[in-house]
């Protein structure tokens, strides 16, 4: 089974009401801010589970360079986890982890818990975040970011450790039924679907439309776009983008073309929507990206 089409079925069982309740009530029980994400770095949000420390929200509507501090520090913490769990700390001084969701030895998914503090925040705690938000260009007040700070759960490191090894038997336990739902080779997506899956992954840098793919299928576009989205968890545009971006990747990484000639390659015919795209799925610039794996 094609890579892309194993990791849609990973975030269609992700989603599944199922997970999300033991997500939902592993978070209560922990008492932990605790959600899933995709292998792109794409969260999904589960209900009923302790809410983020408003740190996060404050920082993520902070400027773009704030924002992207927290997207990347995600990220590389991702990075850091494909063979067992990390712990990160983010910019505001708090840790979370990150423990990976595999189904043999590939990666579909995270569980990400937290953020913790391991004692109640001090001045100098307070300061070496407040220097970290001056270099990015946001004039913080002390009594604000202490404010933010003393509502963050406070967990000693052997307690931690404790809820770390508790996720990382719920991630076995979900990786099982992630392997039950990604590998049986009954749960294939119907034929209709499975072909024009095929036909896109060939065609990738031609005019997909709506009308023609229906038209190959044998289907009304109607009835053409709720099949696609019911099998794949995905509307078609969403997959076509999908497979365009999962094309350029290869290329940022093993070409010197520029990037605009990558994106008209793959078939995006506006840079800008190449670009919103690419960050939409991959979490950072095609230029970043390209620098990040030059070094």
């Amino acid at each position: 089974m094609p890579q892309l089409i194993r990791q849609m079925i990973a975030e269609r069982v992700l989603r599944s009401e199922k997970l999300l309740a033991l997500v939902s009530d592993f978070s209560t029980v922990t008492g932990l801010p605790v959600r899933l994400a995709t292998p792109l770095g794409q969260e999904i949000k589960v209900a009923g589970t302790m809410p983020e420390p408003s740190v996060c929200a404050w920082m993520r509507s902070g400027t773009p360079r704030v924002r992207q501090s927290c997207t990347d520090c995600l990220q590389s913490a991702m990075a850091n986890s494909q063979s067992g769990s990390s712990t990160l700390q983010c910019p505001a001084g708090l840790k979370e982890v990150i423990v990976p969701l595999k189904v043999r030895s590939e990666v579909v998914g995270y569980l990400i818990l937290g953020q913790v503090t391991e004692k109640a925040p001090d001045i100098q705690h307070i300061n070496r975040w407040r220097h970290s938000l001056e270099r990015a260009g946001v004039k913080a007040d002390t009594t604000e970011l202490r404010g933010l700070l003393q509502e963050v759960p406070i967990y000693s490191p052997e307690r931690m450790q404790g809820v770390i090894h508790m996720a990382e038997w719920l991630a076995q336990t979900l990786s099982q039924v992630l392997g039950d739902k990604v590998l049986d080779p009954g749960d294939k997506l119907p034929t209709t679907i499975a072909k024009t899956c095929a036909y896109i992954r060939s065609h990738y840098s031609s005019d997909l439309r709506l009308p023609d793919l229906a038209k190959r299928a044998n289907l009304s576009k109607e009835h053409f776009c709720s099949q696609f989205h019911r099998s794949t968890g995905l509307r078609l545009t969403e997959y076509i983008n999908r497979v365009r971006i999962e094309q350029a990747l290869k290329k940022l990484a093993h070409s010197e073309d520029s990037i605009t000639d990558i994106a008209l390659a793959v078939g995006f015919q506006s840079i800008p929507h190449f670009n919103r795209s690419f960050k939409a799925m991959v979490g950072k610039s095609p230029r970043d990206f390209r620098k990040e794996v030059a070094d």
